[in-house]
């Protein structure tokens, strides 16, 4: 009879699941990788400047609360700090280039490793062309690897920009507001 049972208590842990890998899955991106920082390119090479190699690497960020993704050039003095929400009205270029340029924008998904979200920007000003178009982010598995693509459309045209590329998660923390 004992054999029996601990036989049966054996077969009971050998066959138990280990559940850990499993706690990412009920997370959304923005909760599983709040305040995690990639380096990466600059959506839109404005400020980067791949040939020259004293330009200093970018970085993003995302928030949960309040759901938002953030910019950096320089991790040291976080310059060029820019924070944008990810949903409703927002200016994603802050009060600088372009004199506060409005953009809307709104979440289409947030899953464990995907965000998407579109935006509409019909601003045409002399220093920007309104765009709309979306951006979806997607990590693998293990969170250190961010595949982006930006898909966008100048406004009044059919014309279709596809924009890709990768980060790597870096173990830095940010302050930018």
């Amino acid at each position: 009879m004992k054999k029996l049972l601990l036989l049966s208590a054996l077969l009971i842990f050998a066959c138990s699941g280990d559940d850990s890998n499993d706690n990412n899955s009920n997370q959304t991106f923005l909760e599983r990788f709040d305040g995690v920082v990639w380096e990466g390119e600059f959506e839109g090479t404005i400020l980067d400047d791949d040939d020259d190699p004293n330009f200093p690497p970018v970085y993003m960020a995302f928030r949960n609360n309040p759901r938002s993704k953030v910019r950096f050039v320089n991790y040291e003095t976080q310059s060029s700090c820019q924070s944008h929400l990810l949903s409703g009205l927002t200016t994603p270029f802050g009060s600088g280039i372009c004199g506060g340029t409005e953009a809307e924008f709104t979440i289409i998904e947030n899953s464990s490793n995907v965000l998407t979200y579109s935006w509409v920007d019909d601003t045409i000003n002399e220093c920007i062309i309104g765009t709309s178009g979306m951006t979806t982010y997607t990590a693998n598995n293990q969170g250190d690897v961010l595949s982006v693509e930006r898909i966008s459309s100048p406004a009044n045209s059919q014309e279709e920009n596809t924009y890709s590329y990768q980060c790597v998660r870096v173990n830095i923390h940010f302050n930018c507001n």
